[in-house]
């Protein structure tokens, strides 16, 4: 093992993980993993968005919903309690603006 194994640059490594004096941190910014959801419009009665989505951490499916639909975006926590950070793949059933 050389001392220029975790050098900036390496595989193992970069310069913005490295702090002044060669120490190695991690990032302080938390980063989620991505879920993608199906979003529902409010349909009859409904006057809420519903979105489904496949769990990354457990692989179960969670639904969801929400006021808006700008509103499902962002970071959200799923069914089993953990975070995720929600993009919408497509959506269902959007009324058409006249």
């Amino acid at each position: 093992m050389s001392a220029d194994e975790n050098a900036p640059g390496d595989e193992s490594g970069g310069a913005e993980d490295e702090q002044a004096g060669g120490r190695v941190v991690e990032s302080t910014i938390p980063r989620y993993p991505v879920a993608h959801v199906s979003v529902y419009a409010p349909a009859g009665r409904r006057r809420w968005w519903w979105y489904a989505m496949r769990c990354p951490h457990c692989g179960a499916g969670h639904f969801g919903r929400a006021r808006s639909q700008d509103g499902v975006k962002g970071t959200r926590r799923t069914g089993c309690g953990r975070r995720v950070w929600v993009i919408v793949a497509r959506t269902y059933g959007a009324r058409e603006a006249a």
